[in-house]
């Protein structure tokens, strides 16, 4: 039982939006300030994100204003769960049944099932991949065998590559929403600007021209690391008023 009640008469954007708006907030930089994409409190509040993160929410609210004693039940009110509660209710529940041998045996046999289920669509995913990988590595190949440009070889093989990425993208986003969301709209948004921004342009080449996938998580890590730190400094040196966003470094990927 919610200890504070909420009288809203709307959807959880709806709520987002009014506070963000009574409180002069943008969206975007609401966004940022909860460490998501500039795009996340538009989509909530648009209803284009169907499985919002409880934690996100509550940092939301806490910087509309809401009092935190207050915000668990609040998002209860929307059917937003936190783990402890969402624990709570589960533990109710099971305490609530009475269940049979008959049932334990059916749950054990759903259980292997979807164990099952998950560790072949696992090792689905992995075999396509490699698949990809071979044909990648025969796609290259065939590049250096007919180093001709303008030949509809080499079409061919840029067509391949844009199907490949298109299908890495979309497995992404059945395996793994939330981040596959973040990476596909940062990923939208750089290309965006590569056809204005030429220095862009030439990073992005010259990033993605090497063989990025042979660093180990040391090399990784340090290649994010600079990233971020030069991020911070473009943030210190353009932020005017207010404190600057300051990415955290990482201890490793």
């Amino acid at each position: 039982m919610t200890a504070y009640f909420l009288n809203f008469d709307g959807t959880l954007g709806d709520y987002v939006r009014l506070h963000r708006k009574s409180k002069k907030i943008n969206s975007k930089e609401l966004s940022i300030s909860v460490g998501k994409s500039d795009s996340y409190v538009s989509h909530l509040e648009n209803g284009r994100n169907k499985n919002p993160d409880y934690f996100t929410l509550y940092e939301i609210f806490k910087k509309l204003g809401i009092a935190e004693e207050k915000i668990e039940d609040y998002l209860y009110y929307f059917h937003i769960l936190s783990p402890e509660r969402q624990a709570h209710e589960e533990a109710q529940m099971i305490a609530a049944m009475e269940p049979t041998e008959e049932d334990i045996k059916h749950w054990e046999e759903q259980a292997e099932y979807y164990n099952q289920l998950e560790k072949d669509e696992r090792d689905e995913y992995f075999r396509k991949k490699e698949e990809r990988r071979l044909q990648q590595d025969a796609f290259e190949q065939r590049m250096l065998e007919e180093s001709n440009y303008g030949n509809p070889l080499l079409e061919d093989m840029l067509d391949e590559n844009i199907k490949s990425i298109n299908k890495v993208l979309t497995d992404m986003i059945e395996y793994d929403l939330e981040n596959s969301f973040d990476l596909i709209g940062g990923f939208s948004k750089t290309l965006d600007d590569v056809s204005t921004n030429k220095p862009l342009y030439n990073f992005i080449i010259k990033f993605f021209s090497e063989k990025i996938t042979s660093l180990d998580n040391e090399g990784l890590t340090k290649v994010i690391n600079t990233l971020y730190e030069e991020l911070n400094r473009v943030d210190r040196e353009k932020t005017a008023f207010g404190k600057p966003r300051q990415r955290k470094l990482l201890d490793k990927i």
